[in-house]
């Protein structure tokens, strides 16, 4: 689509350009992202707040936190306003660049802002939060969330999930599950796959094999994740390990 707006003599304007930037950013192109970028400063598009967040987002995924913070200077230099989406760009990136603190700092700084967190800022802080191991935490943001009246989806649901599960506590794993059921909020593959793995790792293979046959029962077909899980746990027990 690109290419015939300009060999048709059409010149891209912000919204173009942003919107391809983002496909780059989803397929993992940070090179072709930057480059997109730069021609639409050369050409004389300026960029928007969400061209910078899509680059922004970008950066930190490919992990050049540096540049990330280069472009958040610049657009405090250049003036360019900071909305929800932002900073929640920078809250996820900090998160991925290992500095939590700063993240949940960003956070309250969108509060001060009188800016209203969305689902996508919940599940970026709650999933930093339970990748931590705060899944405590993860569960008061959940509640909070649910307080302002933004619904949490099933992205949501599967960080407290795997912050459970990775701690071993299934009891609140299923818990977790029950309110996502009250909630009509459906298990994906990942939540299965996590929970497979978790009771495999307990040593609670029935489970596992009964959430295996309820997640094909319901139309979804094993990924990778759970693929390796029971590669790897009937290879224990083939050993004869725990």
């Amino acid at each position: 689509m690109y290419d015939e707006t300009t060999v048709k003599g059409l010149v891209p304007d912000v919204v173009t350009y942003t919107c391809i930037m983002n496909g780059l950013c989803k397929s993992g192109r940070v090179e072709e992202v930057k480059s997109v970028f730069r021609e639409m400063e050369e050409v004389g598009v300026v960029p928007n707040h969400f061209s910078y967040a899509t680059l922004i987002d970008s950066l930190f995924k490919d992990g050049t936190a540096g540049e990330a913070f280069a472009f958040q200077g610049q657009m405090v230099v250049r003036g360019v306003g900071f909305d929800v989406v932002v900073y929640t760009a920078l809250m996820d990136g900090l998160f991925k660049a290992g500095m939590p603190n700063d993240a949940e700092n960003m956070f309250q700084v969108l509060l001060e802002e009188s800016l209203v967190p969305n689902c996508i800022t919940y599940s970026a802080l709650i999933g930093g939060l339970c990748k931590l191991g705060d899944v405590n935490k993860g569960e008061l943001m959940l509640q909070e969330m649910e307080e302002k009246c933004v619904s949490p989806n099933v992205v949501v649901y599967a960080s407290i999930v795997d912050g459970y599960t990775k701690k071993g506590l299934l009891d609140e794993v299923m818990n977790v599950m029950k309110k996502m059921v009250q909630r009509n909020i459906s298990p994906n593959v990942f939540v299965y796959g996590t929970l497979i793995d978790g009771y495999f790792k307990a040593g609670q293979q029935g489970i596992a094999l009964d959430l295996f046959k309820e997640m094909k029962s319901v139309g979804l077909e094993e990924n990778n994740f759970v693929i390796d899980s029971f590669v790897n746990n009937f290879k224990k027990w083939k050993d004869g390990g725990s």
